[in-house]
């Protein structure tokens, strides 16, 4: 119950370069277990018929694939450098999750692509949502959708096709998320730390 300075894992922003265009595929990075809820972006993707790539392996690996129509493909465990290449290619990453906190729209972000995500729990803090009003004005990071189900994300994707995002306010925002940024918080927060004690003892 008390008051705390947050500082965020950080992203390498040096992994992660935009491409000058991106593909028609969606993307999915998740370890594939039942809590990641990766089966409802299978499902989604099922209705909608659009290409989307997933990477990763996991325990629902076996009944994920045998969800999927072949409009979806699986990409298993990816070295660092196809997960980049993969991340910037995508039209989209799609974040199924609740968490508190994730890397992955970030890293999308970083590498230039925008995120279709759950708008609940951390993303919240590091994701901002498109908006349909003129308020917007393509400084957004994001289409959310607010519940874990097919339909949900059915229409998020829908909405996500009508709009389009600004590559160079992406990087930008996850650069917010970077090495050099967490360092200075870092810093800055054992310095205010350490004046703060050395002054309570003195007194």
């Amino acid at each position: 119950q008390r008051d705390a300075d947050i500082i965020h894992s950080p992203i390498d922003l040096e992994r992660f370069v935009p491409a000058s265009s991106h593909g028609e595929h969606f993307l999915v990075v998740s370890r594939l277990e039942h809590w990641k809820r990766v089966d409802y972006a299978v499902a989604a993707f099922n209705v909608l018929g659009l290409p989307l790539r997933i990477i990763g392996t996991g325990k629902e690996e076996a009944r994920l694939k045998a969800m999927a129509k072949p409009n979806i493909t699986f990409l298993g465990s990816v070295d660092d450098a196809t997960l980049a290449q993969e991340y910037r290619e995508a039209r989209a990453v799609v974040f199924t999750p609740l968490l508190e906190y994730g890397l992955i729209p970030l890293e999308a972000n970083a590498s230039g692509t925008p995120v279709i995500c759950l708008g609940q729990g951390g993303i919240i803090e590091t994701m901002i949502p498109w908006r349909d009003d003129a308020a917007s004005n393509g400084k957004a990071t994001a289409i959310f959708f607010q519940e874990q189900s097919v339909a949900d994300l059915v229409d998020a994707v829908r909405r996500f096709q009508d709009v389009s995002f600004d590559s160079t306010f992406l990087v930008k925002h996850a650069s917010q998320w970077g090495v050099p940024v967490f360092k200075e918080k870092l810093q800055r927060l054992v310095m205010e730390s350490s004046s703060g004690w050395l002054g309570h003892n003195a007194s």
